[in-house]
């Protein structure tokens, strides 16, 4: 469980006020999969200051690597991501997690291991920027983002007041 919240956590991004998250605003696939914009070098979460991880991009954009600390998490690219036709991530090497995107827009979640599963349907507002997601029992969950860096990324939030996530955005 602690995994599958980690993991929610690190892709369901928002930005809310002047900072659209907007699919347009990204410059590569895997970029609008952490939804980060501009040319990111590397972003480390750091998750109720007890989980971090750190994710390094080309100067294109494509995902070289990760590394993660924290109670029985994992380490040193442990995935190794399934892609589609597009280059977009849609799986787990291990099988655990999937995501659907419709463009450049992640819209669905699948977690499934070891008799635990789940669905999560990623919230929009009419701008593009993700609101929340809804679980697999019809719960709304909602972010709250506290703090932006001058590029426009959130740097700073939490879901429904429960854990908060910090980023600290590197750039090229």
């Amino acid at each position: 469980m602690k995994k599958r919240l980690f993991l929610t956590l690190l892709i369901s991004t928002l930005a809310l006020g002047t900072y659209a998250q907007n699919p347009a605003n990204y410059l590569s696939n895997d970029w609008a999969f952490f939804e980060l914009k501009g040319k990111v070098k590397a972003v480390k979460i750091t998750i109720d200051n007890q989980y971090t991880e750190e994710h390094t991009f080309s100067r294109s954009g494509v995902l070289l690597g990760e590394d993660a600390t924290g109670d029985d998490m994992w380490s040193d690219n442990p995935f190794g991501y399934m892609r589609d036709a597009n280059g977009r991530i849609i799986g787990t090497g291990n099988g655990h997690y999937t995501w659907t995107w419709k463009g450049r827009t992640v819209i669905k979640e699948g977690y499934g291991h070891m008799g635990d599963e789940s669905t999560s349907y990623y919230l929009y507002d009419q701008s593009g920027k993700r609101t929340g997601y809804k679980d697999e029992k019809g719960k709304v969950h909602k972010y709250t983002y506290m703090d932006y860096d001058a590029r426009g990324n959130w740097t700073y939030r939490m879901d429904d007041n429960y854990y908060t996530e910090r980023r600290k955005i590197y750039y090229y």
